[in-house]
Parts: C-alpha cells; structure tokens; sequence
C-alpha cells in the first residue's frame, strides 16, 4: 500500500522579512500552508501578521 505524504508547513516559524522568497520556494513543494490561531483562551492572545499580500505569492491553500 502507498500513501501520499502531505506538507503543510507553519507560517508561524518563518522569516517575514523572507516571506516572498520562503512562500515561492516552498509553492510546489507542499499541499498547504498551515496558520495557528490563537484565542487567548487556552494559550496567550499571540497574533502572527502575515503581510496583506500573502495571497499574490503562494498558491497552496491556507489550513488551520
């Protein structure tokens, strides 16, 4: 039996000042990018600000 693997890396862990070269690399290396969201509620109210144009560079799919 053959599984495929799946890669959505966290895009709480990058550089942001790299954030156009890491997104482009990474385009057709993975199925999704992964954000965290965090409510306050069980951990610290931490916001993660992805620049407005995340959208204009990658072409996998956001999950959380």
């Amino acid at each position: 039996m053959t599984r495929k693997i799946q890669l959505s890396p966290s895009l709480m862990t990058m550089d942001l000042d790299q954030f156009k070269e890491q997104i482009t690399f990474l385009n057709d290396k993975v199925n999704s990018f992964h954000i965290d969201v965090m409510d306050g509620h069980f951990v610290p109210n931490i916001t993660l600000s992805l620049p407005g144009s995340w959208n204009r560079y990658a072409r996998s799919p956001m999950c959380r």
